[in-house]
């Protein structure tokens, strides 16, 4: 989904996390780019029996978005029509993606922020280039995707020993004492039923402080084969992945 850099203004405002992620329009997204093949997101730990369904939800909402942002001090407009605050500062960001199919998903959410008064640029970079960035916490406001474990590690993603680190796949700073307790008691509890209580808690803390303004996933593997020399009976192993696949 959408990182937010909170070591750094404005997203070091929860307010402001949380009202962009009101006007992230996920819908028009899935609905109308997507073909409705993905689902939203509402967990870090999606698919799996960590998720807790009890997290914090954050649908699209402008209202909503303008109270937070009004409460965070941004209610007036200046003469080019951008929100600002009480210093007179309006939220300028650049949001980077490594392929052109990216820029008409952003431009989505680039519309959204411009109706809020929020200006959203739009700059393509390589892949290496992106990544290095967001792996080096260079950046505001970035779009990152992460694959997901077999056994979850919250210390290496959300702990806050490694929120100042680089290269961390802690991108958005996240310091949070709760989730830093958890992750120790999670890292020597070999109990299923409370590894799996822990790891829902911390997905309700992270919903909470709202690093992310949660994307989309799709709850499948595409898989596409050439019927060329004939095939065994089953693809997929009963342990295995798609990786597995000869």
């Amino acid at each position: 989904g959408l990182a937010f850099n909170m070591r750094e203004w404005p997203f070091d405002d929860i307010r402001v996390r949380k009202a962009f992620a009101h006007l992230y329009d996920r819908d028009t997204l899935i609905d109308k780019l997507f073909f409705n093949e993905y689902e939203k997101l509402y967990t870090y730990f999606p698919a799996s029996v960590y998720e807790n369904l009890s997290n914090q939800k954050y649908e699209y909402d402008p209202e909503r978005a303008k109270r937070l942002l009004a409460e965070a001090g941004y209610r007036t407009r200046n003469a080019e029509g951008w929100l600002v605050n009480d210093k007179g500062q309006m939220i300028e960001l650049t949001l980077t993606f490594d392929s052109p199919s990216w820029e008409r998903i952003h431009t989505v959410l680039q519309e959204e922020l411009q109706k809020a008064g929020i200006k959203l640029n739009l700059k393509q970079l390589t892949s290496t280039t992106q990544f290095q960035n967001n792996m080096e916490h260079n950046f505001k406001l970035a779009f990152q995707s992460w694959g997901g474990l077999l056994w979850p590690n919250p210390n290496s993603t959300f702990h806050s020993s490694v929120a100042d680190q680089t290269p961390s796949t802690n991108i958005t700073g996240v310091k949070d004492a709760l989730i830093d307790s958890l992750a120790l008691v999670y890292d020597h509890e070999y109990e299923q039923a409370k590894r799996e209580a822990l790891i829902k808690r911390i997905d309700r803390r992270l919903s909470e402080i709202c690093p992310y303004a949660l994307a989309w996933y799709g709850p499948f593997e595409r898989i596409v084969f050439w019927n060329k020399f004939g095939y065994p009976e089953g693809y997929l192993g009963r342990t295995g992945d798609q990786l597995a696949i000869q």
